[in-house]
């Protein structure tokens, strides 16, 4: 997970800790500005082996550039989206750099920027409703060798003919405004025909 500390709540942490418990060669690899900081190191430390997450099993890393970033997803097998606040931005660097994102899709906004990348890169089966399918979506993912592979390869392409597509978006944005426009425009006929005022 590469997104800020603040959206790694105990809730978060203790769902990571099911899934570490349940693969116990997986490494929790975070990638934070926070951790630039030996203090916020620290505390996260002492947060996660609250949870039975040894200091063994983390990868914690400062921020670095954005290059870096991208760069350190080489060998990030499954990225982690912390709920309720999911990524955006990250989840798109993740999904560009060929990684699966698995995520837990809520009622706000805030919680269903994922779900909506993944929806449109044809990858409902990574959005999960709850903390049991989100570890099982995990461990299932981890156990698909092949899967992971082939999304490695895969991604990129299926981002820039989706997500990266502005000129569908330009499209599907104008076409909507023309659609609200016409529905005013036809509202506004109404109301004349039945004396109302403009």
């Amino acid at each position: 997970c590469f997104n800020r500390l603040s959206k790694v709540n105990e809730d978060v942490l203790a769902t990571w800790a099911r899934i570490l418990a349940a693969l116990p060669g997986a490494r929790l690899k975070l990638k934070m500005r926070a951790f630039d900081d030996a203090g916020h190191r620290e505390d996260f430390i002492a947060r996660a082996a609250a949870h039975g997450i040894s200091t063994q099993r983390l990868e914690l890393l400062g921020y670095g550039s954005h290059a870096d970033t991208l760069a350190a997803y080489a060998d990030v097998d499954i990225a982690l989206d912390p709920f309720p606040f999911s990524g955006c931005a990250t989840s798109c660097d993740a999904l560009w750099m060929g990684v699966p994102v698995v995520t837990r899709i809520g009622d706000t906004m805030v919680s269903r920027q994922t779900a909506s990348l993944l929806t449109s890169l044809d990858l409902d089966d990574l959005i999960t409703t709850d903390n049991d399918s989100y570890v099982r979506c995990v461990l299932d993912l981890a156990d698909a060798a092949d899967r992971r592979r082939d999304l490695r390869f895969e991604l990129r392409e299926r981002m820039r003919s989706s997500v990266a597509d502005v000129k569908q978006h330009a499209r599907e944005l104008g076409e909507a405004i023309r659609e609200s426009w016409q529905s005013w425009c036809a509202g506004q006929s109404g109301d004349r025909r039945r004396g109302g005022s403009a």
